[in-house]
């Protein structure tokens, strides 16, 4: 395991704070697999990966989408907590340190014990920190919204069955224990946390469970599930959702806002504000990767597979057709592939998610494959397939390259040493995730310990519960007129964050500076670039739930990431220990936290 530091990102990574430290980790809430509205599960919904450690490395990501008081002033105003005071600053009783500080009247205020008043930043340990907002005084508004009161916002857990087949698929091979309540108990400790901290206009977050009555794919208990919560519960905001884009649309037909988004921009538009997401959507990873083979591998030989070394590579697409739309976006796929590179796919090969029958596809797709005569098998699908393909192909015979896509989870060595090693010795790609730390020294299994004294039920699972990280900064910095239109506009605000980083991807949301094209904008996922990985299968270390094992994934030069346009014309850095970190054992310093508080717990 390496041990490097990287640039000097702290004022970017500081902005927005929570809403960065996403690297969506690991460990899975199924949702992140398949709710991507496409054809690989991106997590479009789910796991983001926010917290201190987006599927995108650890999800684990503190997102504090404050501002921390470092003088990163984007606009030049004086302002940085996306908070626009005007002249009368004060008038309406939201009060961030910078704007107190820009006035001279920092002392006299009652900042609280959550406020560390040497920085003007809250104080817990985590460098994606915001800002501190005074104590609210005065009238809120009341209900400014439905789910919102003069007292509380309420806002809907939706639990996934603990028997579904689909679920049991996924956790089964990386023995994920962690049941729904679990789960739910490690929401309900880090809205504890995060409402600990944050500044929310005299209200408290109302968490409410909501047990799901269908599996992930069952639209039709999907549409009565929402259609209940809408009407029984009438929350401002769900939080999860099975797959698909009935569960999302009857919410938006009812006024709730969901975290939440199986589609993409155009989707998005047409529900807007109600939906968004942490994670990158189906079409921008897409956009990336036809960057990346286009520049990085087309017109090169095979030289990283088993056997087709002095070939010219020749692409298979193996994809997850969860729906028409998952053809639609593979096709597309292809057409811009060639239109922007000239490369065409040999074959483009859908299977289906569907655990009984697995086995069986996987002898016929790889069949069809290895008869086109592919030489880099570019996969997009779910974490447990490879394990089936890569089997097959072994038996078959049959050693191409593997390319990874960017789906959820299959970057996550846990899932990863679940594969034909004899295969994976030869993937390498793009993955959403950033490179590794240590959950115990952050993110939201870190704050989880370091707030309750107490490691989190669902120790498996923290990683991908991003909700709340991401909910309270905006709250904070939407101030007390909690509507979903203002809630968007709170977070299309806010300046891109680590721009540079390592440990951590960088978000943005809306439209920033043409950084995607016309028809993805505006922009309601947050995380903008990747970062480029190949396996190890002789590495020794822990895997995203801290299990020592055999076999890594490591990152090219200690974890650079990628933003739109940005990939560089010459070879994958791929297989090459220098420079590589597969761990970092010391966050780079320029990412670590500034002060390490005292626990709460004691």
């Amino acid at each position: 395991m390496t041990n490097r530091d990287g640039p000097d990102t702290g004022s970017q990574l500081r902005r927005w704070g929570p809403l960065i430290a996403i690297v969506l980790v690991a460990i899975v809430v199924v949702v992140v697999l398949v709710s991507g509205g496409g054809d690989d599960g991106d997590t479009d919904g789910d796991d983001a990966v926010v917290g201190d450690d987006t599927h995108t490395g650890d999800t684990d990501a503190d997102t504090d989408t404050g501002d921390a008081n470092d003088g990163d002033d984007a606009d030049g105003d004086g302002v940085t907590s996306g908070h626009d005071p005007g002249d009368d600053a004060f008038d309406d009783g939201i009060v961030s340190w910078s704007e107190a500080e820009a006035a001279g009247i920092t002392d006299e205020i009652a900042w609280g014990d959550r406020c560390d008043t040497d920085l003007g930043t809250h104080a817990y340990p985590s460098f994606f920190i915001s800002e501190c907002f005074a104590p609210f005084e005065g009238d809120n508004g009341g209900e400014t919204h439905q789910g919102v009161t003069q007292d509380t916002i309420k806002v809907v857990w939706y639990t996934n069955m603990d028997d579904d087949p689909v679920l049991a698929y996924i956790l089964g091979p990386i023995n994920n224990d962690d049941r729904g309540d679990d789960v739910f108990a490690t929401v309900e400790g880090l809205v504890e946390f995060y409402g600990s901290y944050f500044e929310t206009y005299g209200r408290k977050v109302e968490l409410i469970r909501y047990d799901a009555t269908g599996g992930l794919t069952d639209a039709v208990a999907a549409i009565a599930d929402a259609e209940t919560i809408a009407r029984d519960i009438k929350p401002f905001m769900v939080w999860n959702a099975p797959t698909g884009t009935a569960f999302a649309e009857e919410l938006v037909a009812n006024g709730v806002m969901c975290m939440c988004l199986p589609g993409g921009a155009d989707f998005a538009d047409a529900n807007s504000p109600y939906l968004h997401a942490i994670t990158l959507s189906t079409q921008q990873s897409r956009l990336l990767l036809t960057e990346y083979i286009g520049k990085r591998l087309a017109g090169r030989n095979a030289v990283h597979s088993g056997e087709f070394q002095d070939q010219e590579r020749v692409f298979g697409h193996l994809y997850l057709e969860t729906s028409e739309q998952s053809n639609i976006v593979a096709e597309g796929f292809r057409d811009q592939l060639s239109a922007d590179y000239g490369v065409d796919f040999a074959e483009l090969v859908p299977y289906e998610l569907d655990p009984f029958t697995i086995q069986e596809q996987a002898a016929t797709r790889i069949a069809r494959l290895k008869a086109a005569g592919v030489t880099s098998i570019v996969f997009a699908g779910d974490p447990v397939a490879p394990g089936f393909f890569t089997a097959e192909a072994t038996a078959q015979d049959y050693f191409p390259e593997w390319i990874l896509a960017g789906s959820a989870l299959v970057d996550t060595t846990a899932f990863a040493r679940t594969y034909d090693q004899e295969q994976w010795r030869h993937a390498f790609g793009m993955s959403n995730l950033a490179a590794r730390a240590g959950r115990e020294t952050r993110g939201y299994y870190f704050l989880y310990n370091w707030f309750h004294g107490e490691i989190p039920p669902a120790d498996d699972t923290i990683g991908v519960l991003f909700h709340p990280a991401v909910f309270f900064p905006v709250i904070q910095n939407m101030g007390p007129d909690v509507t979903p239109q203002n809630y968007i506009d709170a977070i299309f605000a806010a300046a891109p964050t680590a721009r540079g980083a390592l440990t951590q991807p960088s978000i943005s949301f809306g439209d920033q500076d043409g950084l995607w094209p016309d028809d993805m904008v505006p922009d309601y996922n947050g995380i903008d670039d990747v970062s480029e990985i190949w396996w190890d299968p002789d590495a020794t270390g822990v895997d995203e739930l801290d299990k020592d094992g055999v076999g890594m994934y490591q990152w090219v030069n200690g974890g650079q990431r990628y933003l739109p346009g940005q990939w560089p014309e010459t070879d994958p850095d791929v297989f090459n220990p220098e420079g590589a970190v597969s761990f970092y054992v010391d966050v780079p310093e320029s990412e670590r936290a500034a002060v390490d508080y005292p626990s709460p717990a004691g």
